[in-house]
């Protein structure tokens, strides 16, 4: 999947004084991941919200929240682990 690339603070990424593009199959799993339901206007269902979890502990209930966000954008889920670490997904669009 190609797309525009954001930089690290989801901020549109250039290079030469124009947009990058390039494989965004990543940068849609984070932003997924990021999003809460309702921000963004044409699609209200979409985000699973991780970052309100960020303090708490990840439940079967964010894990399953987590895999149908990205099973709804097309992405195909081998393993989805929750460490604390991190998210592991393995998988693709």
């Amino acid at each position: 999947m190609n797309d525009f690339l954001l930089d690290d603070d989801f901020d549109l990424d250039f290079k030469n004084g124009d947009f990058s593009f390039g494989e965004s199959a990543e940068q849609h799993v984070k932003l997924i991941l990021t999003y809460s339901p309702g921000q963004l206007k044409a699609y209200l269902l979409t985000g699973a919200g991780i970052i309100k979890s960020k303090n708490g502990t990840i439940t079967r209930f964010a894990k399953n929240n987590i895999r149908r966000q990205l099973i709804s954008d097309g992405f195909k889920i081998k393993k989805l682990s929750i460490l604390t670490s991190g998210i592991l997904i393995d998988g693709k669009y």
